[in-house]
């Protein structure tokens, strides 16, 4: 991303609104939004389907490969992938990653259904596709959902896409595993059902979402209550009770970690709202009003649905404390993003049900939301050929002014993917990737040490972050560059092992300011020191890769 000094991404993320803006009027007033649009048109939804398939593939692809390319970390895919293994070989939680029971910090126990999974194939690269098809899968319910709520498959066709080809759900799926994306499928499924008069799905949606993450039932019971002001149906707040009751015991009881500490949780949320600076907080708001602009419609879906997770997801998760408000740039947008697009569909519904906008008023407002999200989309990926996918955008209400809705549909998703493409292939398969993945020279290295570990899985492995996820079904391994040189010890000696490994790449990546070699060095020093031996095993200076076994 292109930065111009202090507000520069301010001033990126108005050119890219106004672009979109721009976009809209082009379209709206160029005749390619035309009235009349069908009740149920299902040949809008495949064109939609086809268009998402293609992110969604793309970053599956681009997941699995960061992963042989060792861009995946401890702290997140490591992490999962390690408790998910335990758990599928009876074992509880603890990992030395979190230096607790994972219970501790997040309580999820959807870690048992994909544990289940686990057994069949302990693959990482398992868990990043069905993260992928999680993501994008939401934008079939969500063109269902929109289509019944406004009875409008033109604004359900421009919704979803918007959805699909957002720079806020890419950002998502930025590199690792978690389970918070699969919210995403969930909550819109959940609405679509509960607009269907379908309680058991809605219910069965509901129940699978909460048990992703501790905020996922304060947030869901929340939007249930929402249901229950509009359906007047006493049983969504039945539900939502029963989500705030799970949430409050999940963040009280159930988390150990919770039990003891509200006065940090208070500290955190006034640090991070003392970082949110006046630039900072207009970055925020300008970075939602390519959505939340239609969402902020006063009503209850924006009260109960938008407002909750963006709150905490503002104030407590680091968002005020990260350059570009980090609630947009990882998996936590999994709660915001969904909740924005619902509550812009709940905004238009009212607007219509109010007269205050006809059907074609519906389509233009998600028509807008669309434009403006590939305007953002160019302000975070910016390339010439994204400039030339706008280009071509704008010509086609010309260009296609009498030609069929259904094939202006078509082209529209194709050129709105050639504004995607591009930004998309330039940051995650260049800028990002070069900054992150493992030279090639190494790859081949940490791979052969990594076949040199014992099969053995009881035997503690100590070895650098990005290379935990490919051995995390083990039952002890812990990452020594992200913490202190002891801290990574300290287990072992704790757990009087006779022997243990340490797997080094001497080259860290570039965001950690320490000497891998200084590091390595301490550690074998203890050991030394509490009595082990060593014996190398590999030391391939050309890449960079040690193999070290500790023994007594």
């Amino acid at each position: 991303m292109m930065w111009l000094g202090r507000f520069g991404i301010l001033f990126s993320l108005f050119a890219g609104l106004i672009s979109g803006a721009a976009m809209f009027l082009l379209y709206r007033f160029g005749g390619f939004i035309t009235t009349g649009a069908e009740e149920q048109d299902r040949a809008l939804f495949i064109i939609v389907l086809t268009a998402a398939v293609i992110p969604a593939v793309l970053n599956a692809y681009k997941d699995v490969m960061y992963h042989h390319h060792f861009i995946t970390r401890a702290q997140e895919t490591g992490v999962f992938a390690n408790v998910i293994w335990r758990i599928s070989h009876g074992l509880s939680q603890v990992n030395w990653m979190e230096a607790t029971d994972h219970r501790g910090i997040h309580w999820q126990p959807a870690l048992y259904f994909f544990a289940l999974l686990y057994r069949a194939a302990p693959l990482p690269e398992m868990l990043l596709i069905m993260q992928a098809v999680a993501v994008y899968a939401a934008v079939v319910y969500l063109y269902f959902f929109t289509e019944k709520v406004l009875n409008n498959s033109r604004a359900a066709f421009f919704i979803s896409l918007a959805f699909a080809l957002s720079p806020y759900v890419t950002r998502i799926l930025q590199s690792d595993f978690h389970l918070a994306p699969f919210y995403c499928v969930l909550f819109f499924a959940f609405f679509y059902y509960a607009e269907s008069s379908m309680f058991l799905p809605a219910a069965g949606c509901f129940i699978a979402a909460v048990m992703l993450r501790e905020e996922a039932p304060v947030f869901l019971g929340l939007a249930s209550f929402f249901l229950w002001t509009r359906k007047r149906e006493r049983v969504w707040f039945v539900l939502g009770a029963a989500g705030l009751i799970y949430g409050a015991l999940a963040f009280l009881w159930f988390i150990p970690g919770y039990n003891a500490r509200p006065q940090e949780i208070l500290q955190l949320i006034g640090l991070n709202g003392a970082g949110l600076t006046a630039d900072k907080l207009l970055q925020l708001l300008v970075m939602l009003s390519s959505v939340l602009f239609f969402a902020a419609v006063p009503s209850m879906a924006a009260l109960l649905i938008a407002l909750p997770p963006v709150a905490v997801f503002t104030f407590i998760h680091r968002g005020g404390s990260v350059d570009g408000i980090y609630l947009f740039h990882s998996y936590y947008s999994s709660f915001v993003i969904p909740a924005v697009f619902a509550s812009t569909v709940y905004a238009a519904a009212k607007l219509t049900d109010s007269g205050l906008l006809n059907r074609t008023g519906a389509v233009n407002v998600s028509a807008a939301v669309l434009f403006m999200q590939l305007g953002v989309y160019c302000a975070f990926y910016q390339s010439r050929f994204a400039a030339a996918g706008v280009l071509l955008t704008a010509a086609l209400p010309f260009v296609m002014k009498k030609i069929p809705f259904h094939w202006k549909a078509a082209a529209l998703a194709a050129v709105s993917l050639a504004v995607y493409l591009p930004g998309y292939m330039a940051f995650y398969f260049g800028d990002f990737y070069g900054k992150h993945s493992m030279p090639a020279y190494a790859v081949t290295g940490v791979q052969k040490a990594i076949s040199m570990l014992p099969s053995n899985k009881d035997i503690p492995v100590i070895t650098n972050g990005n290379i935990i996820p490919h051995i995390a079904a083990r039952k002890y391994v812990i990452d020594f560059d992200e913490r202190p040189d002891m801290a990574a010890l300290n287990p072992v000696l704790a757990g009087n092992f006779r022997e243990f490994y340490v797997l080094g790449f001497m080259k860290f990546k570039k965001y950690i300011k320490k000497d891998p070699v200084e590091s390595l060095d301490n550690i074998a020093r203890a050991a030394q020191k509490a009595g082990y031996k060593s014996e190398t095993l590999l030391d391939d200076t050309d890449a960079k890769v040690l193999l070290v076994r500790f023994y007594r």
